[in-house]
């Protein structure tokens, strides 16, 4: 080629012919230009090796390439992204899910960026194959890498299910996940084979998705099937069914209860109670009527009552059912005093009667939440008190509550912070809290001032 003038080949002009050739699947000819390269004495690198490795792929020779991809990897040279995939769905194809599912495995450690479809190929097959296992090991890798599965995947998995232990693996967790489509796969596959654990798992993830009428409709179905229903299912659909104000649904099904083999808990109870508090019954009345139909209501009923008041403005009316509650032996919760605190006396004006909520709490070791503090530093400051507010901001600040805070009640404690620093009763104080560091977080000392 040199006497005629011509350009004599190189190594890279090699490496694009392979290129070319191996998009065509020629093996043979592949094999003949890669002895040439040899021949010359050209070290074969990764841009000799991957067309050979795509050719293999495309020509369906995925043992020839198995055994191409281990030589590679002895002479220390990476694989590319694009030959991978290729490579996985190409063992998929030939059933070497074995060798498939090595090569996802060195993906993900070499940084590569999974999809659905480089998990539900696999998981297609080992579907098929009834490997239930291997295929929700993959569902789980899927879920905590944050991919999100597709209705195929789902609907492979579910064909495979076993029992009720495989469905609770697939479903349970993923609720929140699952779009119309999804839960319609879950419903039907529910009614094609079903058992108590499958009913109960897709109507208790139907019923916080808002998706009440399907779940309604299956939990109707168990009783048509002749499949047994439970207490936790009921308060489960009451829960739901209160949370939307659907009542007279909420009533039909606590007759439900009443006529069963259940007892009525007062989870079941509670969940009416609160949604008439919410439509704007009267607490006082209402309580009196679950009272006489030998209900006993429990803290939670209470709490109801209270947070209601409380978001009511009428916070002023706890009191009688505070003392009405411990009269009869119920003791507070954390729940209790938050609700008196935080929504309801120190917007009235009392954040000293709201103070002693805040160190009885305290007493019985509760923990109270950080906006709680803030609340009563803002309330304190209203009412002109900015003493007592600098010490609950004190007490704040060195117990390192500050660092909880969300985004929400953080504006309200900075607009605390400069107007105590602006009072001269507590300005000196606050500036030391400045200077040994404990609200840098919040404001500096420029804004001090």
């Amino acid at each position: 080629m040199k006497r005629m003038g011509l350009c004599v080949p190189n190594s890279f002009t090699y490496n694009c012919l392979l290129d070319a050739i191996s998009k065509g699947g020629d093996v043979g000819l592949t094999k003949l230009r890669l002895k040439e390269m040899c021949s010359y004495g050209w070290e074969l690198d990764k841009y000799a090796y991957m067309p050979v490795l795509q050719c293999y792929c495309n020509a369906g020779k995925f043992e020839n390439a198995l055994v191409l991809v281990e030589r590679i990897e002895d002479l220390n040279i990476s694989l590319n992204e694009k030959t991978c995939f290729v490579l996985t769905h190409g063992f998929v194809r030939e059933s070497r899910t074995d060798k498939a599912v090595q090569l996802l495995d060195k993906m993900k450690k070499m940084g590569f960026v999974m999809d659905t479809f480089d998990y539900g190929v696999l998981i297609e097959e080992f579907s098929r194959d009834k490997e239930i296992e291997k295929a929700i090991q993959l569902y789980e890798d899927m879920n905590v890498s944050g991919i999100h599965p597709d209705i195929k995947i789902l609907s492979d998995l579910i064909s495979c299910a076993r029992d009720e232990r495989d469905m609770i693996r697939i479903v349970e967790g993923r609720y929140e996940s699952l779009d119309r489509k999804a839960w319609m796969l879950l419903y039907n596959s529910t009614l094609a084979c079903p058992n108590t654990v499958s009913f109960g798992l897709v109507i208790d993830g139907l019923c916080p998705a808002d998706w009440l009428e399907m779940a309604l409709s299956l939990f109707r179905d168990m009783d048509h099937i002749g499949w047994k229903r439970s207490v936790l299912l009921y308060n489960n659909l009451v829960d739901s069914l209160s949370r939307s104000g659907r009542l007279d649904e909420c009533y039909e099904l606590l007759n439900e209860i009443k006529q069963s083999e259940f007892l009525l808990t007062h989870y079941t109870c509670n969940s009416i109670f609160g949604c008439l508090c919410r439509q704007g019954y009267d607490a006082g009345t209402l309580l009196l009527g679950i009272c006489a139909r030998g209900y006993c209501p429990d803290v939670v009923a209470y709490n109801i009552i209270i947070n209601g008041l409380c978001k009511d403005k009428r916070a002023l009316e706890t009191q009688d059912f505070l003392d009405e509650m411990m009269d009869k032996g119920l003791t507070p919760s954390a729940v209790t005093y938050s609700s008196l605190i935080d929504g309801g006396l120190c917007k009235c004006g009392k954040p000293d009667d709201t103070l002693i909520y805040l160190h009885e709490m305290e007493r019985k070791d509760m923990k109270p939440d950080p906006s709680i503090y803030i609340v009563l530093i803002d309330a304190f400051i209203k009412s002109l008190n900015p003493n007592k507010a600098y010490y609950l901001l004190k007490e704040v600040v060195h117990n390192e509550s500050l660092q909880d805070l969300n985004s929400k009640i953080r504006p309200i404690l900075k607009e605390a912070i400069l107007s105590l620093s602006a009072d001269p009763r507590t300005s000196s104080n606050v500036k030391i809290l400045l200077e040994e560091d404990h609200l840098t977080t919040l404001c500096n000392y420029c804004e001090v001032g």
